[in-house]
């Protein structure tokens, strides 16, 4: 557990300086971005040995939980013979005492011996049983203890799990951000001379209210959630991703475990960003028109599993409120 505090802590810190120093070199932002696809993969690797664990830990807790149940059908099952050999030992007793009162004769103490001695069997036996039923009750408590032990550690383990899988939807949208940057450093780079003359336009134009609208990128969809930024649409349909508006690829890659990454641009600063499960058809450099496939959603082996499409709209590398810019949206096709 402290082991992945602090590599997230380090990852934390990482970004931190990506985040305060935006005039680094193409090679530095480079750099950065190798770090942090290391970062992420050692996070992966940590995340499926604990996701493993919890595997075996669940496994662990079902037998123990079995062989703890199976104790104490013993356990019941041994006061029932302790019972019944009680209920004899009582029975014997009474028939002694009969058989002693005003009988002497050479028969009536043969029975005596023999009841004698069947007693003592008796007793030792029920002595017996007492013993295996202690042994029984320490098993059964220690199993009740190492049962609550792991389901104390299957907690902490599922709250690990949580915080990783928490920490990695931080790093998609800002590992997308330093994509984007990258891009963008490399633009400017390329065409200082020609943006400059521009500048001034795009600044006075990215400070004023978006008035541009874009399509939804899929069609039907059971359910989706918008936090203020990006949409996350949920459907168990393969159907086709489509291009929000007309534009140019700037960026298709993947990203393990959240799936393909398409980025494109529309002109003026404003990008749409698809992130998830679908496989894309697409390639850097492309001009896309609005309503042309650059995907297809993945189809799910189980029929109770969906697949997540994220979309989200910026402007100047900032995040806009998506569901605002979408025509026409609806929360289910």
């Amino acid at each position: 557990m402290l082991k992945i505090t602090l590599s997230l802590l380090f990852i934390y810190s990482s970004f931190a300086a990506i985040s305060n120093n935006p005039t680094k070199s193409l090679s530095a932002i480079r750099n950065d971005i190798r770090s942090l696809r290391k970062s992420i993969s050692s996070l992966e690797k940590s995340l499926a040995k604990k996701n493993n664990k919890y595997v075996e830990i669940v496994k662990k807790r079902q037998m123990v939980d079995l062989e703890a149940y199976k104790i104490k059908a013993e356990i019941k099952k041994s006061d029932e013979s302790i019972a019944s050999y009680k209920k004899k030992l009582d029975k014997s007793y009474k028939s002694l005492i009969l058989t002693s009162i005003d009988n002497y004769d050479m028969k009536s103490l043969m029975v005596k011996r023999l009841s004698l001695k069947r007693m003592k069997e008796q007793k030792k036996e029920l002595k017996n049983l007492e013993l295996n039923k202690k042994k029984l009750k320490d098993i059964f408590t220690g199993l009740v203890t190492e049962y609550q032990q792991v389901i104390k550690y299957e907690d902490e383990l599922l709250e690990t799990i949580q915080n990783i899988e928490k920490s990695k939807k931080d790093y998609v949208e800002r590992y997308v951000l330093e994509k984007e940057n990258f891009e963008k450093e490399k633009s400017k780079k390329k065409f200082a001379n020609t943006q400059k003359r521009s500048r001034k336009k795009k600044v006075a134009s990215q400070n004023s209210q978006i008035n541009e609208r874009f399509e939804a990128p899929i069609s039907k969809h059971f359910a989706h959630e918008a936090n203020g930024k990006g949409i996350t649409f949920k459907t168990k349909i393969k159907e086709g991703i489509k291009a929000s508006r007309d534009g140019k690829v700037v960026y298709t890659g993947t990203l393990a475990n959240f799936g393909n990454v398409v980025m494109i641009d529309h002109g003026n600063e404003l990008r749409s960003i698809y992130l998830g499960d679908f496989n894309s058809s697409i390639k850097k450099d492309q001009p896309v028109k609005v309503g042309q496939i650059i995907g297809q959603v993945k189809s799910q082996i189980r029929k109770d599993q969906f697949s997540n499409i994220y979309f989200e709209i910026r402007k100047k590398n900032k995040v806009q409120n998506t569901v605002k810019l979408v025509k026409n949206f609806k929360a289910r096709g």
